[in-house]
């Protein structure tokens, strides 16, 4: 009976695993949206500390940036992550995307944007949902190519 209850138990810890990771969908990130400052620093094992960061939504926060892994964190007044900025040298993908993918592979691989594409300075931003949790734009540069990627709750 212990050997099944334990089975059972493994089951079911691996399948929440699974679970989690398709919905997240993110590959290459080491922190999560509502995450913590201390968990964003242990995670990426950095001696880094996040700087006060002000913006017309969000008084009293701080950032974080990872120059070196193309990770910037923002987090509200209570230190938690509320949104994440992936730019070049970052190596993983969102839902498939990758930092330097064209439009074209993007949307073979997510199909068309929740809605027509938004202005991202002098390019263009595309809306994604790769699950119910956050949503993803995918900012893109003059070539057409994937530059940033921004998650948000």
């Amino acid at each position: 009976m212990k050997v099944l209850i334990t089975l059972s138990s493994l089951a079911i810890v691996l399948f929440s695993s699974c679970a989690f990771s398709q919905q997240s969908k993110t590959e290459g990130l080491s922190v999560k949206l509502g995450d913590s400052i201390a968990q964003m620093q242990s995670a990426y094992q950095t001696p880094i500390e996040a700087e006060p960061y002000e913006s017309a939504t969000n008084k009293g926060g701080f950032v974080l940036r990872l120059r070196t892994k193309g990770v910037w964190v923002f987090f509200n007044k209570y230190g938690k992550a509320y949104t994440i900025r992936l730019d070049p040298p970052f190596k993983g993908n969102v839902a498939g995307v990758k930092v330097g993918d064209t439009v074209l592979a993007m949307k073979k691989q997510l199909g068309e944007p929740v809605k027509k594409p938004t202005k991202f300075g002098l390019n263009d931003s595309y809306l994604y949902y790769p699950d119910d949790t956050y949503s993803a734009s995918y900012a893109t540069n003059e070539a057409g190519e994937v530059e940033t990627i921004f998650l948000t709750k």
